[in-house]
């Protein structure tokens, strides 16, 4: 008998995001003005989501999965960040990757083997369809 595993995102807040994700995602403080939404302290920023125009302007937290962020642009929608490599290693036929950029320490997890040097600059890419935004107060605000 052929068991089926079946996932679920029961994410409500950022505890429970950080929690039930591993590697750990990815949490930064997020700004949004108008129709951007930038990185605090950060030169990333990319346009709003139309189901999330409604939103005021003002602070937010993004969560960010380990897989969507990898040194290839995965779709229209990626941004770039880039950081300084801290740990590079394989695992299987994936790649992790924790890097810094400005005072943000981030994980990646990505399909294949990406050889980067400890040290070096790397130009990775985040897919904005599947972050995850959550309020002032921690609670999930949409989901992917």
């Amino acid at each position: 008998m052929e068991r089926q595993l079946k996932f679920t995102t029961n994410l409500r807040n950022v505890i429970s995001a950080k929690v039930f994700n591993d590697p750990p995602i990815n949490t930064t403080k997020i700004v949004k003005k108008d129709k951007t939404f930038s990185i605090k302290n950060n030169s990333v920023s990319w346009s709003c989501q139309s189901n999330l125009e409604g939103l005021a302007d003002g602070h937010y937290t993004i969560g960010i999965r380990p897989h969507s962020i990898t040194p290839y642009k995965q779709t229209e929608n990626s941004v770039q960040i880039k950081g300084k490599v801290l740990i590079a290693e394989l695992s299987g036929s994936e790649s992790i990757i924790h890097f810094q950029s400005g005072d943000i320490k981030w994980v990646s997890l990505s399909t294949g083997i990406h050889p980067l040097k400890v040290g070096a600059e790397a130009e990775l890419h985040m897919d904005v369809n599947q972050f995850l935004y959550f309020d002032q107060n921690n609670k999930l605000i949409n989901h992917v």
